[in-house]
């Protein structure tokens, strides 16, 4: 093969260009730094470092969304350990409170103590991080807790009532919940810590139940916003013994309900009676008429003398039923109350009810002849057989006597001090009727309903809804058992029966009937009561172990349990075990957010490796390596050097390159 001059300078020529162009590009990707400038330098491995430099975006992203979670985790952890130190001395507070022979003031100071650790678990449910409030769901602009509306120094959760639940993507279609459930943290359920720390504090202010020993009227009209009518003037009689007292409240005037109470009591008192008889209200609300000394509540009689449509019943919400006992409300010395209604009774003809009460050493016999009897009829003859002056010293008494409930049952009262394990009845030998047929009492010792609280311990169940007067508006009845191993007691409060007029019960009637139906159920240890805030409260008489017995709701309506009583379905637990399981509830989330910051570390960790190891990459795809391009470029101008020498022998010297 023929080679001519010509091709040797063609070979000579490209070889160069494409050696200056490899040293135009080195030079290029020093200057730069990059290994390529276009996709059409290298499309390959362009793709390659742009999917790289995306994972990298990626990833910083994640490690953004993991330090954020991270850190609002830590918040919510740091809040949860100042509310369990909180717990912690709560607990300590309880269990020193739990002693019978601690002084009034240091119970006082104690409930103070509880009031101000109250309001600092309100400051830290209503922790905020980055301007976000962590334990209010996804409603995070907003406070979710505040002192109730009504005044009571309950707090009230006014936040997310959803999931609430707030989500964080920490990888390709992995995400993490950075808050806990709305309320749940204080509220596990079972128990509401916040309102227990209420409760707690009211009751070692008061440990007592509220005393409504001697109450003879108890008024059912809210008198709070005050009273004011223009028919006529309100008048009844206050009859108490032998003293007629006239009381009267004149017409287009406007009372407070303070007012009312302070004109009633300036009557009594210029009748000289004041210390026989006084006014109060009962929950800043409601009228009631009570007796200051032992006496007969049959001594007691109040007659409406109004004349008018504005009357004692209309404007004070007291009935004028005559003479007796209101309500029986001196829980303390109830033995019993009956499971018989006594609108009216009837004794047929030639037949008797008859009974006998043992009362210590003494035996008294109880006869009612026949007739028809209203209950208040039937119970003043019951007292007369009781304590009949004519029968020998053993065979009457003044410690035992029978009155009516307000919903017409017949109840067994007993002096104070007197031991109701030396009370028996009997059914008599010749009784045409039985008791428990006509008054729905036993035979038997009957033992007292409530016990007297002398600690905390005794405590074991304490509703956060003021009971005052209790509007049931449902269809259904509230319903919910009690129940132990082997034991249940259904407790039925009815629903309205006129759907124009819904029932209401007072604090007192859902006490009694609530304490009818566990004796009834044969539950004489568990008593229920009122608290000196009108809230309902499960007491045990005997050292027992309350967690033994579960309250069910078993309502099927909208007047639920938790709704109308303030009471949790679960286990019965005394302020110390309410306490232990707020305690517990927090652990248990602290250990949850605990696993939920050792992960985020974990997963911080990998995030960082694996950025820098997909860095790495995209360096060695689209970066150079400079001591090693430096190298190449070195080697690459001598090889241009040496082609520029090689050419200037092979391409001879022309006649034009003579002639320029």
């Amino acid at each position: 093969m023929r080679i001519t001059n010509n091709m040797m300078i063609s070979n000579l020529m490209r070889n160069y260009y494409r050696n200056t162009q490899t040293l135009d590009r080195q030079m290029q990707q020093l200057a730069t730094g990059r290994q390529f400038e276009v996709p059409s330098d290298d499309p390959v491995r362009m793709l390659q470092a742009m999917r790289l430099q995306t994972n990298i975006f990626e990833y910083e992203q994640y490690s953004k969304n993991v330090a954020d979670a991270r850190s609002w985790l830590e918040s919510t952890e740091s809040a949860l350990q100042g509310a369990g130190k909180i717990l912690q001395r709560v607990r300590e507070l309880t269990v020193y409170a739990n002693n019978s022979t601690l002084a009034e003031d240091s119970r006082a100071a104690i409930a103070l103590e509880v009031e101000k650790l109250l309001e600092e678990m309100k400051n830290i449910g209503n922790t905020s991080f980055d301007g976000r409030y962590i334990f209010n769901g996804q409603k995070t602009t907003e406070a979710p807790y505040e002192w109730s509306a009504v005044g009571d120094g309950y707090i009230d959760f006014v936040g997310d009532t959803g999931a609430g639940i707030i989500q964080y993507e920490i990888s390709a279609g992995i995400n993490i919940d950075i808050n806990v459930p709305p309320q749940r943290v204080f509220d596990n359920g079972n128990v509401n810590i916040l309102n227990e720390m209420r409760n707690l504090s009211d009751d070692l202010k008061n440990l007592t139940p509220v005393n409504f020993a001697g109450v003879v009227a108890l008024g059912k009209e809210d008198l709070s916003g005050g009273i004011s009518f223009t028919n006529n003037d309100l008048n009844f009689t206050v009859t108490y013994g032998t003293r007629d007292v006239d009381i009267t409240l004149a017409a287009n005037h406007s009372y407070a309900a303070q007012e009312v109470v302070d004109n009633i009591n300036q009557q009594l008192a210029e009748a000289r009676i004041h210390d026989k008889v006084v006014a109060e209200l009962s929950g800043d609300k409601y009228l009631v008429l009570k007796t200051t000394s032992q006496m007969d509540p049959n001594s007691f009689k109040l007659t409406d003398n109004s004349g008018g449509t504005d009357n004692l019943e209309s404007i004070l919400g007291i009935k004028d039923e005559g003479q007796g006992l209101y309500r029986v409300n001196n829980f303390q010395n109830i033995l019993k109350v009956g499971s018989q209604t006594l609108n009216t009774v009837t004794i047929e003809a030639g037949k008797t009810l008859q009974f006998e009460v043992q009362v210590g050493h003494k035996n008294i016999s109880v006869s009612v002849a026949e007739g028809t009897y209203t209950g208040k009829e039937l119970v003043e003859k019951i007292n007369e057989a009781l304590n009949n002056p004519s029968n020998p010293e053993e065979q009457r008494t003044t410690d035992f006597r029978v009155t009516l409930t307000s919903n017409n049952r017949l109840a067994l009262v007993i002096n104070e001090g007197i031991d109701p394990g030396t009370i028996y009845l009997k059914q008599g030998t010749n009784s045409d009727y039985g008791m428990k047929e006509v008054l729905g009492i036993d035979e038997g010792t009957h033992q007292g309903y409530l016990c007297k609280m002398t600690n905390l311990s005794y405590i074991v169940g304490r509703g956060a809804k003021d009971i005052g007067n209790v509007v049931l508006t449902g269809d259904q009845p509230l319903t919910f058992e009690i129940r132990d191993n082997t034991r249940v007691a259904t407790i039925t409060l009815p629903p309205k029966m006129n759907p124009d007029f819904p029932v209401v019960y007072t604090g007192v009637e859902i006490v009694e009937e609530i304490n009818r139906q566990l004796a009834e159920a044969g539950f004489s240890e568990i008593e229920a009561s009122i608290s000196s805030t009108n809230r309902l409260v499960f007491k045990m008489e005997h050292d027992l172990s309350p967690e033994r017995y579960t309250i069910t709701d078993l309502s099927t309506g909208t007047d639920t349990l938790e709704k109308v009583l303030g009471i949790y379905p679960g286990k019965m637990m005394s302020y110390l075990k309410k306490v232990d399981e707020g305690i517990d509830n927090l652990l248990r989330w602290q250990a949850e957010l605990g696993s939920r910051v050792a992960r985020m570390e974990l997963v911080e960790t990998r995030l960082q490796e694996t950025s820098l190891y997909i860095t790495q990459l995209v360096t060695e795809q689209a970066y150079i390596d400079f001591a090693k391009i430096t190298m190449e470029m070195k080697m690459q101008e001598n090889l241009h050097r040496a082609a520029l020498a090689v050419g200037a022998r092979i391409i001879m010297p022309s006649l034009i390159d003579f002639l320029r």
